[in-house]
């Protein structure tokens, strides 16, 4: 069954960033939010909004991740100006301890999404591509910095990549993750002028 897309507010543009794992979608959703302002533009940790396990940790990830978009959607129906919680998520057992209490984060104009899948109501869709050797390097690296093991997962990681891969979307354009965040924020900025979303 086709899922509607949920109502937002007049003149919401949400802008998809995807691709698997290390590709470098948070990096380019922080240069692009740090372009168009924090006055007009948020970036929206997606990943919070993960479908969580209610299986066996070893079942769920035997499975590509998947997202909640419709809690995802009712977020973006949010007017500019008001505050909002992510879900508390447990990235180690995948649960979700609480529909809110997360990080928070200010509605605007502009949502800047960074999730594997692109979101099936994204205004602009924009594919981030880097090799996988780089991808592994920079999971590792930020398991280094943050204290995590997300590199231990890398099969699973793999899934959603093979998952991503299978989706039929039309993308705006495929950057490539090896460019420097600020070029490829440049470029959707681009984009979004030629699409007639900022001025």
């Amino acid at each position: 069954m086709a899922m509607t897309a949920p109502a937002r507010p007049l003149g919401r543009v949400v802008v998809s960033l995807c691709g698997p794992s290390g590709s470098g979608k948070s990096r380019l959703a922080q240069a692009l939010a740090e372009r168009l302002g924090t006055a007009t533009s948020v970036r929206v940790p997606a990943d919070y909004y993960l479908v969580p396990a209610n299986e066996a940790r070893e079942a769920y990830l035997r499975q590509p991740l998947q997202y909640d978009w419709a809690l995802l959607g009712a977020v973006l129906a949010t007017p500019d100006g008001h505050a909002i919680t992510t879900p508390n998520f447990d990235f180690e057992r995948f649960q979700r301890r609480t529909d809110a209490g997360g990080k928070t984060f200010m509605m605007r104009r502009v949502a800047i999404l960074d999730a594997m899948y692109p979101y099936p109501w994204a205004d602009l869709r924009v594919l981030i591509a880097a090799p996988s050797h780089l991808r592994q390097a920079r999971v590792a690296a930020r398991d280094t910095v943050w204290g995590t093991r997300v590199a231990q997962r890398w099969a699973h990681l793999e899934l959603a990549r093979a998952h991503l891969d299978g989706l039929a979307v039309p993308y705006d354009a495929v950057l490539p993750g090896t460019d420097d965040p600020a070029h490829n924020a440049e470029v959707v900025v681009a984009l979004l002028r030629g699409h007639g979303y900022w001025p």
